[in-house]
């Protein structure tokens, strides 16, 4: 069976060496502008930081990653994690949005 990775990766996408990962994974490195509601959104252009993926993480299926995220080496990622933030090596990262849920 195959496995699909979804790239959006105007903002850049940078994963680093001896991943693992799960199927269904979406990197979205780009968001639109919002805040003048004197303009339709499609017209405020965009915005992006780029994501960064450490080394040796393990990336748990169905996992999305926004835009600005920073993933450390050695991190564990679980299923169906919404990414939105930094997080420090060795971590455990779960939830909707995630977090750090403990240190390996």
């Amino acid at each position: 069976m195959a496995e699909i990775v979804t790239f959006g990766c105007a903002g850049g996408v940078n994963i680093g060496n001896d991943i693992i990962a799960g199927q269904n994974i979406r990197f979205h490195s780009e968001n639109h502008n919002y805040l003048d509601k004197n303009k339709l959104i499609k017209e405020q252009g965009v915005n992006h930081k780029g994501i960064i993926v450490g080394n040796n993480c393990w990336i748990g299926a169905g996992v999305v990653f926004l835009d600005g995220v920073k993933v450390e080496d050695g991190c564990v990622i679980a299923a169906n994690a919404v990414l939105t933030g930094n997080y420090p090596k060795n971590s455990i990262i779960g939830g909707i949005p995630a977090k750090v849920i403990k240190e390996r």
